[in-house]
């Protein structure tokens, strides 16, 4: 009898959690929820009828302890996802997500805002920039090997999960969506010439390079492969490979075909110590990544 009234008490708190985060009476008789829509207001639960009950000015619902309490105390997130920018990206990561909307934290550097990027099988943390976020913003950066699928941002603020159905109005909106593709990975076409080096040397790689702007190097009415994004950092052996001399003058950078193609080549002097074998790779800004 006494286990059996445990399960019983095991299923009734499973279902008190689940609909805390929905408002929904429909399976609690009597007992208060959170109001999904404000904080400062909760539902009482009256024989399965929900009933919307403000708090005192200046607190907010704590459903922890099922009172009204101070702000700081209560825990309440009340934060909007509008839409995410790009919805494509690079697999091998480096992709840099803006993901605008309300109510996020205005304190970057302890819970601060936190962004996963989640679908039916997994699921990869997106490592926020701290500096570039604000309440209307966030900015975060796509983890390295990803694997190719459609992904949905979620977002937590000050250690509180933001509901599912604020993220672009419920959780599968494409407008709160990410897919990392081949396409848009530019390092997975492109290869060394040489597959080893000395610190100092000179490397060159071939293949699908995007773009053929660095820093202000070209004009915009100069760029014929529509390709607008500038390349940003080479690196080799994790090391960052130079693609000016002391000059100002490029090893090597150049478009095929006149700069009508996407392939091309780099040249850049590798900086680090390393010796032997080594992976390099390159990033560039928008959906590129790395």
């Amino acid at each position: 009898m006494l286990a059996a009234h445990a399960f019983i008490n095991v299923i009734f708190i499973f279902l008190l959690e689940i609909n805390s985060v929905h408002g929904d009476c429909s399976t609690i008789i009597d007992g208060y929820l959170p109001d999904p829509n404000d904080c400062s207001s909760y539902i009482q639960c009256g024989h399965g009828i929900s009933h919307t009950m403000p708090c005192p000015a200046g607190l907010h619902w704590n459903w922890r302890i099922n009172t009204c309490d101070w702000p700081a105390n209560a825990g309440c997130v009340i934060a909007d996802i509008s839409y995410v920018s790009p919805h494509y990206g690079s697999l091998n990561g480096e992709t840099r997500l803006t993901i605008v909307g309300s109510g996020f934290s205005v304190n970057q550097y302890d819970a601060g805002n936190q962004v996963k990027l989640v679908s039916s099988y997994r699921e990869y943390d997106c490592p926020v920039l701290k500096d570039g976020t604000t309440e209307t913003r966030i900015i975060c950066y796509t983890p390295q090997n990803m694997v190719g699928d459609t992904y949905y941002i979620r977002v937590s603020v000050d250690g509180e999960a933001v509901l599912t159905n604020r993220h672009c109005g419920y959780s599968t909106d494409y407008r709160c969506a990410f897919t990392p593709s081949m396409w848009y990975t530019p390092t997975s076409l492109a290869k060394p010439q040489s597959q080893s080096g000395l610190p100092g040397g000179i490397l060159h790689l071939n293949g699908k390079i995007f773009t053929g702007v660095y820093g202000s190097n070209v004009f915009p009415e100069e760029i014929k492969n529509g390709v607008t994004e500038r390349m940003l950092r080479v690196y080799a052996a994790g090391q960052l490979c130079e693609l000016k001399a002391e000059n100002d003058t490029f090893y090597g950078f150049e478009l095929n075909n006149g700069g009508y193609s996407t392939y091309g080549y780099i040249k850049c002097l590798m900086k680090g110590t390393f010796v032997g074998n080594f992976n390099a790779s390159f990033i560039i800004e928008g959906h590129y990544g790395r």
